[in-house]
């Protein structure tokens, strides 16, 4: 019943073929036979058996679980990456590179005339740099924090909210008493 092969009645043979391919489609699909058995039986309800047909044919089929974890993955990586892009911006600020050679300065034995006339090597300022990023790090007041991927949604779902929890039910624990 394939057109190509019935080319001189190609209309009946195009209808043959579309309701062959219809009912194969139907019998290949559990779910889609499932409910075309289920309309047979019970053709009185008309309505349900759309239901059944159209939750078959237009449910999702990747698990909800594999969305929200490749959603949640998603927004790590994006958190990740703002914070690598943030902490790039500061390194590149004027308001850094004025902090950097201050504490270039105060790391100098002779003060701005030592630093000016070339007493830090290529590798003392490097140090410099890296101990003063550390610094800055640690310091809640500076907007530079380097990335870490514990600043993202991952961990706080993993670790932070369940430990947050605990420690809450074991404070309402003690305090129960107090509470009442």
């Amino acid at each position: 019943w394939h057109p190509d092969k019935n080319p001189d009645n190609k209309e009946a043979a195009t209808a043959k073929f579309q309701s062959i391919a219809t009912a194969y489609e139907v019998l290949s699909d559990d779910a889609l036979r499932e409910a075309y058995d289920y309309s047979l039986d019970h053709p009185e309800e008309h309505m349900y058996n759309k239901m059944r047909y159209y939750r078959a044919v237009y449910q999702p089929k990747t698990p909800l679980w594999a969305v929200l974890l490749g959603l949640i993955s998603l927004t790590s990586c994006g958190q990740y990456y703002h914070w690598n892009e943030r902490a790039k911006a500061f390194k590149q600020s004027p308001q850094f590179a004025k902090m950097l050679e201050e504490e270039y300065v105060r790391n100098c034995t002779r003060g701005r005339h030592g630093y000016q006339t070339g007493e830090l090597t290529s590798d003392k300022k490097a140090e410099v740099k890296a101990a003063f990023l550390e610094q800055l790090a640690e310091d809640p007041d500076v907007p530079f924090s380097p990335p870490r991927w514990s600043n993202t949604v991952i961990p706080a779902l993993v670790y932070h909210a369940p430990a947050a929890a605990f420690k809450w039910l074991k404070w309402r624990g003690a305090k129960h008493k107090g509470i009442e």
